[in-house]
């Protein structure tokens, strides 16, 4: 009977600083919001069409600063790729490239334009 009148001393004060250290624990549950931030890190990472437009036209900015390319070439590609927004990841890039190969078949831009375009853009990668 004294082992166990003994045992129960720290039986009682380890329950005591245990249980709560466990619900406290319990309760910040860090895989509920690491996935809501994930969620929310993909929505963000998702392109909306202005952010597009405005890429695409600041790197098409640089090609005519350059004299690669004329303004309003700018401007028909810009319009050209705007097309291809809703696509999303390599199907976008290759209706991209379609696209590009489109304007130089119709010797709106050439070649070596169309390619600089590509790297610019990042088409290629």
């Amino acid at each position: 009977m004294i082992k166990l009148k003994t045992l129960k001393k720290p039986a009682i004060i380890l329950l005591v600083f245990v249980i709560p250290v466990c619900l406290i624990s319990g309760c910040n549950n860090r895989s509920y919001s690491n996935s809501e931030n994930s969620a929310q890190k993909l929505v963000e990472k998702e392109p909306n069409k202005d952010q597009v437009k405005k890429s695409y036209d600041s790197a098409l900015q640089t090609l005519v600063n350059d004299a690669t390319i004329t303004k309003d070439q700018a401007t028909t590609i810009l319009n050209a790729l705007m097309s291809n927004v809703n696509n999303v990841g390599k199907e976008s890039k290759e209706k991209s490239k379609e696209t590009l190969n489109k304007l130089v078949e119709n010797k709106t831009i050439t070649q070596q334009q169309a390619d600089k375009i590509m790297d610019v853009l990042e088409i290629n990668k």
